[in-house]
């Protein structure tokens, strides 16, 4: 999925978030990967692995343990620091490489009531795991890997946002040409078929799965409920039209809406309403990203947006937006988390990458602009080009 060196950087700030968090050692665990994903595998160690594979992460160094079938695919991707080949000894060589870190006091483990990503340590490994570390003479805390998994999947770095924003701007490319081949009398479905040709043309992939990217509403109509585009609701006047589309490309997501509005007879703008509640879904996007940076709450670009629809009479929304990177949903944290715990520090991070999507039911239909952002060291800037007005179809 990814180069070497991409990923030693990944490696690189799961050593210092090891150190920051006072870790001394995390495990990632799974087998037939395929089957059973473990999400912190695929950001380190991508090889589809049919036998068991262990990843230990320690302060200074990482070992993985796997067997005869995959050693050579792990091996390849070098980025940790020693390879340990294993078949029905897997246990026994996992001991030893657990013991091969040192006296242990806390040890992290994929497990998370917050993150998804930080969650994909089955019962069956855990079982595992537990016997390994007791027989291994380990006496410590266990802890979940949530904070390290914000390090090394939500922090990103330089090329990784590169790849973020190459992907998005092939989208804002499809969406421009969008403009002129969307028109009335043609169904959600259609409007999907023509993205996807899109896509096709390009090379590129889908940012969730192909039955319903793009997600398409039209007017009030069809549902809202991000599924697939209606075949038989057709596009006439008066229709706010919202098309949700994301492509892969290189690994990396984008995930952006647009939305249009079908002219009527004698029509050259969209009716008021449709404007005032455009005009304040791009001023909510105006001030979060203004209110965005790092060491910010997660909560604070949120109540920016919301201060201003309460200003202009429109109803707050609930969350902001979502990380995204090598998916358009990447777990982590939500822009406008209120959940707070032990488990994951919800302050924004340099590098971290999130959609921005305020919404407003209008009775046109639903009206959204969805962009994409990006942490930077002194705020965030956009990394989509925004959208400037309602775009047009006849």
């Amino acid at each position: 999925m990814f180069e070497t060196g991409l990923i030693r950087e990944r490696m690189d700030r799961a050593y210092g978030a090891l150190n920051e968090f006072g870790v001394d050692l995390w495990i990632s665990i799974s087998r037939e990967t395929h089957f059973t994903t473990e999400p912190a595998l695929m950001f380190l160690l991508p090889a589809e692995g049919l036998s068991l594979v262990a990843l230990l992460v320690g302060r200074r160094k990482s070992v993985c343990v796997v067997g005869p079938l995959d050693a050579e695919e792990a091996e390849a991707y070098g980025a940790h620091s020693e390879t340990i080949t294993a078949a029905a000894d897997f246990d026994e060589k996992l001991v030893e490489a657990i013991r091969g870190f040192g006296p242990l006091h806390k040890v992290a483990l994929n497990f998370s009531q917050v993150d998804p990503s930080a969650d994909g340590l089955s019962l069956t490994q855990y079982r595992r795991l537990t016997r390994c570390l007791e027989a291994a003479g380990f006496k410590g805390e266990t802890v979940s890997s949530a904070g390290i998994m914000k390090r090394v999947r939500g922090q990103k770095g330089p090329r990784e946002v590169e790849g973020i924003r190459r992907a998005v701007q092939m989208a804002m490319g499809v969406y421009e040409k969008s403009r002129g081949a969307i028109r009335s009398g043609m169904s959600g479905y259609d409007i999907q078929q023509y993205f996807q040709e899109q896509v096709h043309l390009l090379g590129a992939g889908y940012s969730w799965p192909q039955l319903g990217n793009p997600f398409v509403s039209v007017g009030t109509r069809s549902s809202y409920l991000c599924k697939r585009p209606p075949a038989d609701v057709f596009l006439q006047p008066g229709d706010l039209v919202n098309v949700d589309f994301g492509l892969r490309l290189d690994g990396f997501a984008s995930d952006n809406q647009r939305s249009y509005y079908v002219l009527g007879d004698g029509e050259t703008a969209p009716p008021q309403e449709v404007r005032d509640a455009f005009f304040a879904v791009q001023e909510a996007i105006r001030k979060a990203v203004v209110a965005a940076g790092p060491g910010v709450h997660t909560t604070v670009p949120l109540d920016a947006a919301n201060a201003v629809f309460e200003r202009l009479g429109f109803p707050n929304v609930r969350g902001l937006g979502h990380e995204l990177g090598t998916f358009a949903h990447e777990g982590g944290m939500r822009m406008g988390s209120a959940f707070e715990g032990t488990e994951l520090d919800m302050r924004l991070e340099e590098g971290m990458t999130f959609t921005m999507e305020p919404a407003i039911i209008t009775s046109h239909g639903r009206l959204c602009q969805e962009e994409v952002v990006v942490i930077t060291k002194d705020g965030c800037r956009m990394l989509s080009t925004p959208q400037e007005d309602v775009w047009l179809v006849r």
